[in-house]
Formats: structure tokens, sequence, C-alpha cells
């Protein structure tokens, strides 16, 4: 019974691999036995004139892990091509590497920006003084010079914020819109009061307008502090948002945490006290970091030194504070309203 369906099966493919041969070498020899007919004889020529199978290099042992020649081939030269495990470290590799990309790349185009404003700032004469040999170049060539070292810093302290911030739960995400309130009612009702006090409204900005101006341009002739104030908007407000909180900040919290890790390796996070730490370190950091620029417009005392470091070491706690709780976009808004505010200031006093 089996020696006469045993064709038909091999035909349709029903029986494959080491149980085709099984039941093959069965069939033969039990023919053979039996009745001596020309299956055994088929058996026996078959195996006296077929050459001995030798395994191909490119299938292993086990059927369900097949192969092809080209893995074969490139196993054998050592290296990883067509192999799952290289496939599967490489797309990893890759994606990690997007990801940085994706986390540095916007933060530092805006740091970029931040540092291009201080082309408005004319090269200090007493950097000219110290280094005579920068008189014969061009004022565009010195600004170019002057500008290399805060973006060569910048550079470097973003790309340590895009490696370590993520790790210790600080992020630059985008503002949240907040949601749009109905005004349609808002505008037929508060109709009649515009109406009654929009000329009321309308004079007041020109006065506020002109000490802008006043202020912006200074009182005499030759006199242009506006880009001073451009300066502290975006270098402050943008290039020392991305220094101090995204690059400093994010190393000192990191550091400390890692640090803490020793005693309790269960905390996934840094704890509240790291991350104070952190923001006081780094705001500290930031009060120091003016006091050049302070000594090259008066002589330090020690009550502009007190002074200095108590303002801006406040305001880099608040821009810390900013940073942890609601994303670097919002210290850096915070930061640039604080010179925007300094100028209203000055100009309506």
């Amino acid at each position: 019974m089996l020696s006469s369906c045993w064709p038909s099966l091999c035909r349709r493919g029903a029986v494959r691999g080491p149980v085709r041969r099984r039941l093959k070498n069965a069939v033969s020899t039990r023919a053979f036995r039996q009745t001596g007919t020309a299956a055994g004889k088929w058996r026996s020529a078959r195996s006296r004139t077929s050459k001995p199978r030798t395994r191909q290099p490119w299938r292993s042992g086990r059927s369900g892990s097949r192969q092809t020649p080209s893995d074969a081939c490139s196993r054998a030269d050592g290296t990883t091509l067509g192999s799952t495990a290289g496939n599967k470290d490489g797309s990893e590799m890759t994606t990690s590497t997007a990801s940085y990309l994706k986390r540095l790349l916007p933060v530092w185009a805006v740091g970029a920006l931040g540092v291009l404003a201080l082309w408005l700032q004319e090269p200090p004469a007493a950097l000219l003084e110290q280094a005579p040999q920068l008189r014969d170049l061009p004022v565009a060539g010195v600004k170019a010079l002057l500008l290399l070292n805060p973006l060569l810093i910048m550079t470097a302290l973003a790309a340590i914020g895009a490696a370590l911030a993520h790790r210790v739960g600080l992020r630059s995400r985008p503002g949240r819109r907040p949601a749009r309130r109905n005004r349609a009612g808002a505008g037929t009702a508060g109709g009649p009061w515009r109406r009654r006090h929009t000329g009321r409204r309308r004079r007041r900005p020109g006065r506020l307008a002109r000490r802008g101006m006043e202020a912006c341009h200074g009182p005499g002739p030759g006199r242009t502090p506006w880009p001073a104030l451009a300066i502290g908007m975006l270098y402050g407000g943008l290039a020392e948002e991305v220094m101090m909180r995204w690059g400093v900040m994010s190393l000192l919290a990191w550091a400390l945490w890692r640090a803490g890790r020793r005693s309790s390796a269960s905390e996934t996070q840094p704890s509240r006290r790291v991350v104070w730490a952190a923001i006081g370190a780094s705001a500290l950091v930031f009060a120091l970091a003016h006091l050049p620029a302070v000594a090259q417009s008066a002589p330090l005392s020690p009550a502009l030194v007190a002074r200095t470091l108590a303002l801006n070491a406040l305001g880099g706690i608040v821009y810390g504070w900013l940073y942890w709780r609601r994303g670097l976009e919002s210290a850096m808004l915070a930061h640039a309203s604080t010179h925007a505010g300094l100028a209203l200031v000055r100009a309506v006093a």
C-alpha cells in the first residue's frame, strides 16, 4: 500500500525533508525483500551511480534557519552582511544617531542665531590695544574672530545637553498653545467700552514710543545703544540659555544624579534635591560669567561684584526652574523678556 502511493505523495510534495528520505528507504527495502522487483534494483543502482551528496555551506543543520549563499560568503569573509544581528545593531545605531541629531540640531540652530547677534557689537578698544595686529584686519574679520570662541563653546555645550538632558528629565519642547476661548460674545458685549476708550488707549503708546526710541538711540549724538538691547535679547536669551541651562545645568544634574545612584540604585530620575542643586550651581556659574563683561565697562568694586552676582544668580535660578518645569523655550523667553523689561524701565524712568 505504501509502495503504491509513494510516487503520488512525492509528486504532490506532501512528504519532504528527512521524512521523505526515511520513507523512501523503507519502501525500497521492503519492496526488494518481498518481491525482488525493480524497486530494490532501482534503489541499489541509484546508490551506485549517484554522486555523493555534499552539505551545502549555506545550509545549517536546522530546518528553520536557512541562509543564502551570499550570507555564507559574507560570514566566511568575517563580515556581518546579511546577518540578522548585524542588521538589528545597525538599525539601533541609526535610530539613536537620528534621535541625537533631532535633539541637537534645533537647539544648536537657535544658539547659533544668538551668537550671530554679537556681530552688532563693535570690537572692544581694549582688545585692539592688547593685540595691535588685529588693527590691520578689516572690521568684519575682527568680528568674525570674536564670534568663533562663543560659537565653539555653544556648540560643545549644546552637544553635551543633547546627550544628557533627556536622561535627567530635562527637555527642549515647543510650547503648547493655550486653548482658544470663544470670544464671539465678548466682542459684541465689549463694543461700547472699546469705542469709548479707544481714543484714550491710542494716545498713550505715542509717549511711550518716543521714550523708548530715546532710550534706544540715546539722547546724545552718535549714541546707539539699541544693539545692546538686541544682543541682550538674542545672545542672552538664546545662546546663554543653550550654554548655561541646556549644557551646564544638564551636565551638573546628570553628574550629581550619577554620583547619588551609587547609594540608591533604584532611582531612575534625579530627585528634587539634585535638580535644585544643579539649578543653584548653574546659576552661580551664570553669574560669574557676567563679571568679565562688567569689568570691561567699569572697574570692579566689592559692591558692583556683589550686585552683579546677586542679580544674575537670582535670574539664573528663575530660568533654571523654568527650564526644569516648563522646558528650555520658557527659560529663553523669560531671559529675553528680562532684557526687554529693563529697557522699558529705562525708557519710562
